[in-house]
């Protein structure tokens, strides 16, 4: 068990909702916490009031968001014990379910130049609010078209337009989302599935009400009554919609990073002469889409986004028209209803990877038990007989040539050898007459007169001889008369 980042952990039992911190209830929201009137103003009821909210996403989460945007992918995290590990996490998450409408419309307007024609639009939570009874958030993706105009009124110079819009609207639900990290050599793996469908949780505001008494002063924090039975279950109530809203603030982040609406041009009507018309459609030619840097031009969502020919036009002609003083300008093109095919899967992969992501920004930790792997290096020859016909053969011959010589060696006394430095040296062995030579000299003796006489020694290789010239039947280097010739080792017996 180690302490590891986690997502929407449980608020502790004895949390004190009219005093909190953001250490006592960290979350990955702003959220307007124990909050009452200004004290000190009368107020007309007859009771006073405590509140928590949900307010946005903070804003290390709306950067997480948008930096997942662009990536397309779980954000990175090192391994926080060891380069061979797993653990696995399960909290509660956000998905959508989402279906395609397509309606056909018209309405009649002043001339607009640049009528919205692709929406991607997220109704939050405070946007969607009507007595304090909310409908769930909604997310639409909506491509808007103007096929035409119908008619046209010279004294107002209102226009009545076809539109065409084709959506797709999203509705949140609940899950429970199982995440299985893993390391193989410092590598990370990560899988995960949902399950356990439910509805989307509560996230309204939670207010307490207590009696109070009409035209007192609005009464401080100190003056909420917290031994009533009321009060107990508000409390309960506060530790459900901290756990809601921290599941519904990243999917919140993640929309906030997406929603932006594009505006064009309807283009021109085909016909010119506009009394002609008499309520018959005339379709608009040309429209365009008016060029704007958003994020999502440049996410992973955009399928042309790696397409230099699809993003920008170089074919500009006169570049002085931008004030520019080289020969090409780059003008953007993107346009989402034709870069962008969003679908439900990949908006559900986005909020899931927006939400494995947090875990980078260790809101909360927990003791997680944890798998260390320890891996040995092993071997494994497809061939053995390509290592075992090399080295046996290799030690065979080293043996016989081992043997060979320890042979020698008790026959002989010398290596089995002919010639070379080796056998010099362990054939010069014993006192010979040249050693007793160099040992007798004195020091007041002619250094040149030994040297004359070791020179004028005649050496030779044979068999060596004792004192009384009785070959010892060994064969080494000697004077003439150390050594005797060799003869053949059958007749001389010598080795």
């Amino acid at each position: 068990m180690i302490e590891l980042s986690a997502m929407n952990v449980p608020p502790p039992e004895n949390l004190d909702v009219l005093y909190p911190n953001y250490t006592s209830v960290p979350s990955l929201a702003y959220l307007y916490r124990a909050y009452m009137a200004q004290a000190g103003l009368n107020i007309s009821v007859d009771y006073g009031e405590v509140a928590y909210e949900y307010v946005q996403p903070s804003r290390p989460l709306l950067n997480l968001a948008r930096l997942v945007l662009l990536n397309g992918e779980i954000l990175e995290f090192p391994s926080p014990v060891s380069e061979n590990m797993s653990y696995s996490l399960e909290y509660q998450v956000l998905q959508v379910s989402c279906k395609e409408e397509t309606q056909n419309w018209i309405f009649s307007d002043l001339q607009s130049k640049f009528p919205s024609v692709f929406a991607m639009e997220w109704y939050y939570i405070s946007e969607i609010q009507s007595d304090k009874v909310r409908p769930l958030p909604i997310f639409n993706i909506s491509t808007i078209r103007y096929p035409g105009t119908y008619d046209l009124n010279f004294t107002s110079r209102v226009w009545t337009y076809a539109v065409n819009t084709q959506s797709i609207i999203c509705e949140p639900f609940s899950a429970l989302l199982s995440v299985n990290v893993s390391y193989t050599r410092g590598v990370r793996h990560i899988e995960h599935s949902i399950e356990d469908v439910q509805s989307m949780p509560n996230i309204t505001e939670s207010v307490y009400r207590f009696p109070h008494g009409r035209e007192k002063p609005t009464p401080n924090i100190s003056e909420v009554p917290v031994d009533t039975p009321e009060y107990a279950e508000w409390v309960s109530t506060i530790k459900d919609r901290l756990m809601s809203w921290n599941i519904y603030t990243t999917m919140d982040a993640s929309f906030r990073s997406l929603a932006h609406t594009w505006e064009g041009t309807m283009g021109i009507p085909a016909e010119s002469d506009k009394t002609e018309w008499n309520g018959t459609l005339v379709p608009f030619s040309n429209d365009t889409i008016d060029p704007g840097d958003t994020i999502i031009e440049w996410s992973a969502f955009n399928t042309q986004r790696n397409n230099v020919t699809s993003v920008y036009n170089t074919e500009r002609q006169n570049p002085w028209d931008l004030g520019f003083d080289y020969g090409v300008a780059f003008e953007e093109t993107f346009d989402p209803r034709r870069d962008l095919n969003l679908n439900e899967s990949m908006l559900n992969e986005f909020l899931i990877n927006v939400s494995i992501s947090a875990l980078t920004l260790d809101t909360w930790r927990v003791q997680t038990p944890v798998n260390v792997t320890e891996y040995r290096t092993t071997y494994h020859f497809s061939r053995p007989i390509n290592l075992i016909v090399p080295y046996s053969l290799s030690l065979g011959f080293a043996l016989i040539f081992v043997s060979i010589g320890v042979w020698s060696l008790l026959a002989n006394g010398v290596p089995a050898t002919d010639g070379g430095f080796l056998q010099i040296v362990t054939t010069n062995t014993g006192r010979t007459e040249m050693e007793k030579l160099i040992e007798n000299k004195n020091e007041d003796e002619d250094e040149e007169a030994v040297i004359t006489e070791l020179l004028s020694m005649r050496v030779r290789y044979g068999e060596l001889v004792n004192e009384g010239g009785v070959g010892i039947g060994r064969a080494g280097f000697g004077t003439l008369a150390e050594t005797r010739p060799l003869g053949t080792r059958t007749n001389k017996g010598v080795d």
